[in-house]
């Protein structure tokens, strides 16, 4: 740390005056990360230019970066707070519990752990220096929000130059907010359940929680104060894989914000950049898109370290529940009348059932 400590009150003058962190990197050859971490440390000591030029470099960094008591760490050893932040995103699992299990293991080593005040603010000091920037209000993989992007594609096609629309469907994990994008040739239901099919392969895994919107393909009804009825194909999808759906209200985005907002980024990140592309199948416009998707999430954060892919991979992959062994396959469901010959019709073939049920209505 000592190397940067001069650095310090250069790079916080530099940030005072309105100047970029890629431009304070070039002018001190600092990387940017440094001045991330540094900039989240001011930001949760809530320094200001003012507070920093009255003090030395070496004030100015011990402010922000206290140095520790090498014999009073050997005597009273710290959490590790990183596996702490990671503990704490499993369901259940609270600051009490790690306290508990840290100062039994404190104790076995013959050593005095910290009071739970002095553990916690020691956390809570770790947060605001290192993730300063994160949602902490997000469990690491309880759920996913999906959508639809508002804005088409369009597919023109080579013979009769006929132009129809892809549909985007979008997909996000709120707490690394890693994502999936599929074009799709429509909305209608078997597009919908087989993009989520899709989107689990590419995610390696499930959620304990779906969060859609109330589109008339998964959700038949949602009263305010009665149970969601969930159109029967895309309940056997849920129920396949082990997924509680859980649409939200009526007329409200808020309930699955981190989609709404990714549905944006992507509409930017890959629909804009592809608009002077001419695509003549929805296969074709999907291999570039994953080329984009790819991109999109190995992207580094503006306000946060690291990437959608660097997060859901290190944090949040080894959490997601297994796949079945095999893919769900999608259902068309129809009601048919039994007929005296006790048979339904279905598709111009005829089906026998038990003679019991002529002239009642049947599911196929």
């Amino acid at each position: 740390m000592k190397q940067y400590e001069e650095k310090y009150k250069e790079i916080f003058r530099y940030l005072s005056l309105g100047i970029s962190r890629n431009e304070i990197s070039k002018l001190l050859k600092t990387s940017r990360n440094t001045i991330r971490k540094f900039e989240n440390a001011t930001e949760s000591l809530r320094l200001t230019w003012n507070d920093a030029s009255s003090m030395t470099s070496e004030e100015f960094a011990n402010k922000l970066f206290p140095k520790s008591n090498d014999d009073n760490d050997n005597l009273q050893p710290k959490p590790d707070c990183e596996m702490m932040y990671l503990e704490l995103q499993r369901p259940g699992v609270n600051k009490m519990i790690l306290w508990q299990e840290y100062s039994e293991e404190v104790r076995a080593a013959g050593k005095i752990p910290l009071q739970y005040s002095q553990f916690c603010n020691y956390f809570n000091q770790y947060i605001e220096r290192n993730k300063a920037t994160m949602h902490f209000d997000h469990k690491v993989a309880e759920r996913i929000e999906v959508d639809w992007a508002g804005t088409t594609v369009p597919i023109v096609d080579e013979l009769t130059c006929e132009v129809s629309k892809g549909y985007l469907f979008v997909a996000t994990l709120p707490y690394s907010q890693y994502t999936y994008v599929e074009l799709m040739s429509d909305m209608k239901q078997e597009n919908w359940i087989n993009a989520h099919i899709n989107m689990f392969e590419y995610f390696g895994g499930t959620t304990p929680l779906l969060i859609p919107d109330n589109l008339k393909t998964g959700v038949i009804k949602h009263p305010k104060n009665d149970d969601v009825i969930l159109n029967k194909s895309y309940q056997e999808m849920g129920d396949y894989y082990d997924v509680a759906i859980v649409p939200t209200f009526v007329r409200s985005p808020k309930g699955k914000p981190s989609v709404e907002g990714t549905v944006g980024k992507v509409t930017s990140s890959i629909i804009a950049r592809l608009r002077k592309e001419e695509f003549h199948s929805i296969k074709e416009a999907n291999i570039k898109i994953r080329k984009c998707l790819d991109e999109f999430n190995a992207k580094s954060f503006q306000k946060r370290d690291g990437s959608r892919k660097e997060i859901f991979e290190n944090e949040e992959k080894i959490f997601l529940r297994p796949l079945p062994k095999e893919s769900y396959e999608f259902a068309v469901w129809k009601k048919a009348t039994v007929q005296y010959n006790y048979h339904v019709a279905f598709d111009k073939m005829y089906y026998s059932v038990p003679y019991e049920y002529i002239k009642q209505k049947v599911d196929i």
